[in-house]
């Protein structure tokens, strides 16, 4: 059987990476290590989850911990903005990764 010329055309991609990112943020008070969790889709990133793990004197410390201790030292609205500004922070260093590559 002859074999018959055949064109092949793309018509449609979609691709995405899974990554994950750690980042060390240190201030006055204590040491914060920052997991996040994105989809790379088509040149943008979607951040998906981020956790924070914090460190005092060098040490980790228990979430629930270094949360009760950081509430009744402030209060619990000021633990959650403060952990969502690490957060915001090691987003905000992956978005900026990333945006760099585009323009490579």
């Amino acid at each position: 059987m002859k074999k018959s010329k055949r064109t092949i055309k793309l018509y449609d991609h979609h691709e995405h990476l899974s990554i994950s990112r750690i980042y060390d943020i240190e201030d006055q008070l204590c040491n914060a290590r920052v997991t996040i969790y994105a989809m790379v889709e088509n040149g943008e990133v979607d951040i998906t989850d981020s956790e924070v793990t914090f460190y005092l004197n060098g040490k980790s410390c228990n979430f629930r911990g270094f949360k009760e201790l950081y509430a009744s030292l402030f209060s619990e609205v000021e633990f959650d903005n403060y952990y969502q500004d690490l957060c915001k922070q090691a987003g905000d260093a992956l978005h900026a990764t990333y945006d760099a590559l585009k323009n490579i």
